[in-house]
């Protein structure tokens, strides 16, 4: 009984705390905005200040190394002091750490004085996050090298839809596979093809990543570069080739530095990419399961506003 109860005193005191195991990749939040309570107030009289606090959360499971916060205003009626674009860098969830990196970005308004003619005005404010960030999914396929249904073996697996509910960890996700056996070239061989679907699974917008910077710096680009994610994968050791490529679904000239990238246009918040080894697998490793890792890149913006009420006093 002593033995025992010295070694329960170690563990409690001295020994090391079991970190719970938990898989933060799964969920369909990046980063979170929200103004804290009564900033901006309902209602403010004119020619007063007013606070201004923001709070900023990353609660998706990639770390997030460039964002930027842009506060919006109508300067006829409001005047803000500070920085009202402010980047910022904030870590993601971790087993560790199951919260995520937070901030709270702290400025200060001005109701301006109403015209002579005016009793309220009603003045909006918003907060736009603009951030590059990644999604890592992972799935097991089954890859069949008797496509055509000849061999007489008991065989591990079936090619079969994977469907992959609730999200990666992050605002875009992948949510199903479909898998797809190809005749080769050569008869010994069979390719390999996926139909990935891609949604956006949050309540902004996603925007192609080699645009991120001039996006988040509050310069005007195309239309056409929104709703865009790029999209590589990987079924164990090969590096897939994945399509449509950047120049069939934007025509801004865009240099692209990973050759086998594929690019996915969303409409009404889905795409599909196709990917595929077009070198082939040989027909001699018969049927097995094999991982595949499908990681996405993008810019996504999303922004929350507020209403507030700028009045005269009574007189």
């Amino acid at each position: 009984m002593l033995l025992i109860l010295l070694l329960a005193g170690c563990t409690f005191f001295g020994g090391k705390q079991q970190v719970p195991d938990v898989n933060v990749h799964i969920g369909r939040e990046g980063l979170t905005i929200r103004f804290l309570k009564d900033t901006p107030p309902k209602s403010v009289y004119e020619d007063t200040n007013f606070p201004l606090l923001v709070e900023i959360q990353n609660k998706g499971a990639a770390d997030i190394e460039a964002g930027w916060l842009i506060i919006g205003y109508e300067q006829a009626n409001v005047e803000i002091s500070g920085e009202t674009v402010q980047p910022f860098r904030l870590l993601g969830r971790t087993s560790a750490d199951q919260i995520g990196g937070q901030e709270i970005i702290d400025l200060v308004g001005h109701a301006k004085k109403l015209s002579s003619q005016m009793q309220r005005v009603d003045s909006t404010l918003s907060v736009t996050a603009c951030y590059a960030y990644t999604t890592d999914a992972t799935t097991d396929v089954c890859i069949e090298t008797d496509i055509y249904g000849l061999a007489k073996y008991q065989k591990s697996c079936k090619v079969e839809t994977k469907a992959m509910s609730g999200g990666q960890g992050a605002p875009v996700g992948v949510t199903k596979v479909e898998p797809k056996m190809i005749p080769h070239e050569n008869r010994d061989k069979v390719i390999p093809e996926f139909t990935i679907e891609i949604q956006n699974l949050g309540s902004g917008q996603s925007l192609v990543p080699e645009m991120i910077d001039t996006a988040c710096s509050s310069r005007s680009i195309k239309h056409e570069a929104f709703n865009i994610v790029r999209v590589e994968a990987k079924l164990y050791e090969y590096d897939l080739d994945c399509r449509p490529k950047i120049g069939d679904v934007i025509t801004e000239n865009i240099p692209q530095g990973i050759a086998n990238a594929g690019y996915v246009k969303l409409k009404e918040k889905k795409g599909t990419v196709i990917c595929s080894l077009p070198s082939g697998i040989s027909k001699a490793r018969g049927t097995y399961l094999s991982p595949l890792r499908v990681h996405l890149d993008y810019g996504y913006m999303d922004t929350i506003a507020k209403q507030m009420e700028i009045k005269r006093p009574a007189s």
